[in-house]
């Protein structure tokens, strides 16, 4: 028969003083290890700290790991590793307590092998835990309630998620499995110095929300039934939407968004901040007063519809648009374009504000307007060009298709090899 233990685990020793004295209690204790039974709770308080607990076999806590239930900031417990293997289990743990001013509780790593089981895991304010991880056969029964910090959170099965709190350094999602945050959402605070990635091979039931001064490295979103939010001054470095998102809004900076083949933006993508390069790959919808500062890319058969009778700003130093979809809705491009491709569809107007090295439109390529109000290096049109107009400059026309509508002294020099009407009224200096 299992051995059966009663009561607590707790040990505290002087190191001088009065013994009742909070803060002179600074107790360690080593490694404990539990195949069998303890019917109560281990303790750490005031600033003990604990090396390891290892549970094995059918080992049980039949109450509660506590570190740091009572006392105030000033006091650090700890409890370095926390291991569950077999088919062992632990009722709750808990850091820190719910007064607000709790101690600064520390797990540095939590770990369920085997078939093991928690029953709840509470982080309270003040308490971190710096790395989570639940196997694929583990079992957090009642789930994690976080109001303070985990750092790293590795999920490989099925649990809950919930509180105030922040994941600091990394979140990690098994395939096929589901975190359900649908109570408060998960939010995000990686510093510069985190791992800063967010890898989502599951499903995440609720919604992302990257707080102010936090940076994502790298984001695969995998399922996410809520939202992403990117808040004002928070960064994500490269965000790939893998699977099913209900929308994207963004107040900080994505430097390079992609939406990948076989996914879904159910909501769109708002953007009233910056995204730099934005890659089309699945028909998506767009709104917001936001800019594109780096590239735009639509695939060949994807539809990029931009809402709210709205415009894309794009605004850049040297950037790209190549579209071999169809965009729907206007553009207007407010800083420099070093390479502008169509190869696709564009039905509303396109209008330049700023300067463009070069355009071409392809064969295949159609723009119902196109406004130029400054200034275009090399202009080619081998496809339609519905309407032109604007009273900019371009330097150099080829053109062997269409351009009907307003093509009037637009140009320094012009190669016609197609119809341009009003061709006579084309080019302000020459015809070639």
């Amino acid at each position: 028969m299992a051995e059966q233990w009663y009561g607590n685990i707790e040990a505290h020793w002087q190191t001088g003083g009065n013994a009742n004295a909070v803060d002179n209690k600074d107790g360690n204790i080593g490694n404990v290890s539990i195949a069998g039974r303890l019917q109560g709770d281990i303790v750490l308080q005031n600033k003990v700290f604990m090396n390891s607990l290892t549970m094995s076999e059918n080992g049980t806590i039949t109450g509660s790991v506590k570190v740091g239930e009572g006392g105030n900031d000033t006091q650090t417990p700890t409890l370095s590793t926390i291991t569950l293997n077999g088919n062992s289990g632990i009722n709750a743990i808990v850091l820190g307590n719910s007064n607000g001013n709790g101690p600064r509780a520390t797990i540095n790593s939590l770990t369920l092998e085997g078939t093991s089981s928690i029953g709840t895991i509470t982080n309270n304010s003040n308490a971190t835990i710096v790395n989570l991880t639940l196997n694929e056969t583990g079992t957090i029964t009642n789930g994690i309630t976080n109001d303070s910090n985990i750092g790293s959170l590795d999920l490989q099965n099925n649990t809950t998620y919930s509180g105030t709190g922040s994941i600091t350094n990394a979140l990690d999602i098994a395939n096929n499995k589901t975190l359900n945050a649908n109570t408060n959402g998960i939010k995000i605070l990686f510093a510069n110095n985190a791992t800063g990635t967010i890898n989502n091979a599951g499903t995440i039931l609720g919604s992302i929300d990257n707080q102010t001064s936090s940076t994502i490295k790298t984001f695969n979103t995998g399922s996410i039934s809520g939202s992403i939010i990117n808040n004002a001054d928070a960064t994500i470095e490269t965000l790939n939407v893998t699977s099913n998102v209900g929308s994207i809004a963004n107040s900080g900076d994505i430097n390079s968004l992609t939406i990948q083949s076989g996914s879904n933006i159910a909501n769109g993508i708002t953007n009233n901040s910056n995204i730099g390069s934005l890659i089309v790959n699945e028909n998506v919808s767009y709104s917001g007063s936001g800019s594109i500062s780096n590239a735009l890319e639509v695939a060949e058969g994807d539809t990029l519809t931009i809402g709210g009778n709205g415009t894309l700003n794009f605004d850049s130093d040297n950037g790209t648009i190549n579209n071999a979809g169809t965009i729907n809705g206007d553009i207007n491009n407010n800083g420099t374009l070093t390479d502008f491709t169509n190869s696709g569809s564009i039905s509303g107007t396109f209008t330049n504000e700023g300067h463009i090295v070069k355009f071409v439109n392809t064969d295949t390529g159609s723009i119902n307007t196109f406004t130029n109000n400054n200034t275009i290096s090399f202009f080619e049109n081998n496809g339609t060009i519905t309407n032109f107009d604007g009273d900019g400059i371009i330097y150099g026309v080829i053109n062997s298709k269409t351009i009907t509508n307003g093509f009037e002294n637009v140009a320094t020099s012009l190669w016609n090899k197609g119809k341009c009407f009003n061709y006579r009224q084309c080019c302000s200096k020459r015809r070639l």
